[in-house]
């Protein structure tokens, strides 16, 4: 058995403590500062579980409609948050809450832009892009692939561009 000690990050919207990190799970204590939110964003491969323990707050999330529906929550109110979904919390009052998430670190791609809201929280890690700039990668990809390339290039571009779409668990078209 061990006793870890807390790791402590100062953030925009307030604190967040890594109470513990193992190779299967992460646990966090946030705390959050009234009228401050995180940044609206998905995980590639990142999940998490949320529960408020005091204050409050409200999710907003990609219902998969492409527009971000909003949910107020409470102490003890437990949100899920699988890869891939768009998501941010914001707190009404200061807030504190725990979060566990499987230990995927650089996983944060930012949307903001996407969505047409005001950026808060911690940027997109450097090697990670926004779902409408891999949208143009692809695009751009794809037409190099069907019109300047040998047929092993063409072959090996098409693999490349599949492992990526299934990197993203995304639907591009």
């Amino acid at each position: 058995m061990e006793f870890p000690p807390a790791t402590v990050h100062q953030r925009p919207w307030g604190e967040e403590t890594f109470l513990v990190e193992t190779e299967h799970y992460l646990g966090k204590q946030l705390i959050y500062k009234k009228g401050f939110a995180g940044g609206l964003q998905y995980h590639r491969e990142k999940e998490e579980t949320f529960m408020l323990l005091s204050g409050s707050g409200f999710w907003e999330y990609d219902d998969g409609s492409g527009t971000l529906v909003e949910v107020e929550v409470g102490p003890f109110d437990v949100v899920h948050i699988p890869p891939g979904v768009v998501h941010r919390f914001t707190a009404t009052t200061d807030c504190m809450g725990i979060e566990w998430s499987t230990p995927h670190y650089d996983d944060r791609v930012r949307v903001e832009e996407e969505y047409g809201v005001e950026v808060n929280g911690c940027p997109t890690y450097h090697h990670s892009v926004t779902k409408s700039e891999l949208k143009l990668l692809i695009a751009i990809a794809e037409a190099i692939e069907t019109s300047l390339c040998t047929k092993t290039e063409s072959d090996n571009i098409a693999a490349a561009i599949k492992a990526v779409k299934k990197q993203h668990q995304a639907p591009y078209p």
